[in-house]
């Protein structure tokens, strides 16, 4: 978090933009980001909704399913972001 904070505080100097991608699996999200910290030093957060599904599971499933009944899908994700504080 304070590599980007600091990056943000240059970037703004020059009148730069700073973004992130961020991964968008529940499990990715909780062990690697502290969204609610991050949100203010990023000009904007991309969160990449694809890849929910591949190669890697015993059973196919949509690379990007809008809802589901589980936690892999694009509704869940920005949904999840937003309650950890991620700007809407």
């Amino acid at each position: 978090m304070l590599l980007v904070k600091e990056l943000y505080v240059e970037f703004k100097k020059h009148n730069l933009y700073l973004s992130s991608a961020f991964g968008a699996a529940k499990k990715t999200i909780d062990s690697a980001y502290n969204v609610k910290a991050l949100a203010p030093y990023l000009d904007s957060m991309h969160i990449m909704c694809y890849d929910y599904f591949g190669a890697w599971d015993k059973k196919i499933g949509f690379n990007a399913p809008l809802e589901n009944d589980e936690e892999l899908n694009v509704k869940y994700s920005i949904d999840y972001f937003l309650k950890l504080g991620a700007p809407a």
